[in-house]
């Protein structure tokens, strides 16, 4: 396992912060991204802008949230996403 893949593998094992609970929809494009990546699966051009789609809207998340731990949660969801679409772009 990519070191890349550890840290995606330890974001999905985090607790979701308080803050999102009442709101948090499991199984989001995002975790689902992340997720495919952890167990390799191969990441498609389609993947690819699903990926780069949900890192904007992760970023974008950070900013409506206002705990520092909700802020982190969605600013780390970003930069895998990131992380992960230059790997495989």
């Amino acid at each position: 396992m990519t070191p890349l893949q550890q840290r995606a593998k330890a974001f999905l094992e985090m607790s979701i912060p308080d803050e999102l609970v009442p709101n948090y929809v499991p199984g989001s494009i995002a975790d689902m991204m992340i997720g495919n990546y952890v167990v390799g699966t191969e990441l498609d051009n389609e993947a690819l802008a699903l990926i780069e789609i949900s890192s904007m809207e992760s970023e974008a998340a950070a900013d409506r949230y206002t705990t520092a731990d909700a802020k982190a949660y969605f600013r780390e969801c970003a930069a895998i996403l990131s992380a992960i679409a230059e790997e495989i772009g």
